[in-house]
C-alpha cells in the first residue's frame, strides 16, 4: 500500500488561493526559491496519483496542457483522479472520474 500525502499551501490566515487566480500563480509569487522548486518538481514526479475535486480539475485542466512551465510535464503525465457527480468528462489526459 502506497503513501498519501496532502501537499498545500495555506496562508496563516486560511487563504489557498482567490477564485480565479490559479493560472496567475494562486496563492504562490515568484521568485520562487530554487531548493523548494526541485523539492516541489520531485514530490510532483514521485507521486503516483494527483488526487482532486471537480472545481480544481477544471482549472488545472484549463492551464496544465498548454503551459510551458518547468512543472507542466510532470502535471501532465501523472495519473489524475477526479472526485465528483457532476463532471461529465475528462479531457485532461491521465484522468479518470470516481463517483
Amino acid at each position: 500500500m502506497g503513501n498519501l500525502i496532502l501537499q498545500m499551501g495555506v496562508s496563516l490566515d486560511g487563504l489557498v488561493a482567490r477564485p480565479g487566480r490559479y493560472g496567475a500563480g494562486g496563492w504562490g509569487t515568484p521568485p520562487e526559491d530554487p531548493a523548494l522548486k526541485q523539492r516541489k518538481l520531485d514530490l510532483i514526479r514521485e507521486a503516483e496519483a494527483h488526487l482532486m475535486g471537480r472545481n480544481t480539475y477544471e482549472e488545472m485542466a484549463e492551464f496544465w496542457p498548454g503551459s510551458d512551465d518547468e512543472y507542466a510535464e510532470p502535471m501532465n503525465s501523472i495519473p489524475k483522479v477526479v472526485f465528483s457527480t457532476s463532471l461529465e468528462r475528462a479531457s485532461w489526459p491521465e484522468t479518470r472520474i470516481a463517483r
